[in-house]
């Protein structure tokens, strides 16, 4: 999370003023909470070479193909898309 500042609230703010600070304030932690997409995509790496496949086999599932298609999908989020070059 980043550091947020709030701003000052005028110590004779009316009820309006008030709640569009608070407002205002949760907005900016929400904000600030939210992690960036493209720091959490490149967090994540294979720890092997895998085939390339995008395909789940649901009616028989086997975990080398889970794995194989999870991989993929991490790899395709660190390109920034499947038809992007690393």
């Amino acid at each position: 999370m980043r550091p947020v500042s709030l701003g000052p609230l005028a110590p004779n703010a009316s009820i309006d003023q008030k709640l569009d600070w608070i407002i205002r304030s949760l907005r900016e932690i929400e904000n600030a909470s939210a992690e960036d997409a493209i720091a959490v995509a490149d967090s994540y790496s294979a720890n092997s070479t895998y085939p390339t496949t995008r395909q789940l086999n649901v009616t028989a599932p086997t975990a080398s193909n889970i794995a194989a298609v999870l991989a993929s999908f991490l790899a395709d989020l660190r390109k920034r898309g499947v038809k992007k070059n690393t």
